[in-house]
């Protein structure tokens, strides 16, 4: 996530309250990067636990490649600067939306999750929208389709919003579509996931 300008660390991480920051607070951020390997000049690299490898292990690449700072969950002593946080996963959105701009302030969103029919339901939602004279953009697994111009998605870009993420807090979906046990794994349940999937507001954007 590329931000509009730079943005001092300090203000970026203004609210979430880091349990620890070392290093220069001023130092310029360019982008939020959660993929080591599209990190660039001037980069927070945030190191995401994952279910097959851990952001903190690519932490010295990002920062061979041009990172500035660390977002992490312990301390790596990197000579970058780094916020430390609970949950890196829970604050990267926040703070991805604070150096865009806060985009969603001036979008409405709407999530779909589920086991089948999340892609067909999600551009149906987007037709009924463009049928009542809302334009609507759909964000899915293979693109971005904003009803002019189909691009297609970057690895970070949010899928339909799966049952899964939901249950590892990486989404806040608003709609549930045939949830069924095979979709979850990762030790995840039904009604934990069932029941943020109705409750949350989601992220398929509307615009």
């Amino acid at each position: 996530m590329e931000g509009p300008a730079q943005v001092l660390l300090h203000d970026l991480l203004d609210g979430i309250a880091p349990l620890d920051l070392t290093g220069d607070p001023a130092v310029d951020v360019r982008s939020l990067v959660l993929d080591s390997r599209r990190v660039t000049e001037g980069a927070c690299f945030a190191c995401v636990p994952g279910a097959r490898t851990d952001g903190h292990a690519h932490a010295p690449q990002a920062i061979a490649d041009g990172a500035v700072a660390l977002l992490v969950e312990r301390p790596l002593g990197l000579g970058v600067s780094e916020a430390r946080v609970p949950n890196v996963r829970r604050v990267v959105g926040p703070l991805a939306a604070r150096l865009a701009g806060e985009p969603s302030r001036a979008v409405r969103c709407l999530g779909v999750t589920g086991t089948n029919g999340k892609t067909t339901t999600t551009y149906l939602l987007g037709a009924i929208a463009g049928a009542a004279g809302d334009r609507a953009g759909v964000v899915g697994p293979a693109a971005v389709d904003d009803w002019h111009e189909v691009r297609p998605a970057r690895s970070y870009t949010s899928v339909e919003v799966s049952a899964r993420p939901v249950s590892m807090r990486r989404s806040n979906p608003g709609g549930t579509v045939s949830l069924t046990s095979d979709g979850l794994g990762g030790g995840a349940t039904m009604l934990p996931t069932a029941t943020c999937s109705i409750v949350q507001p989601g992220m398929v954007a509307r615009r």
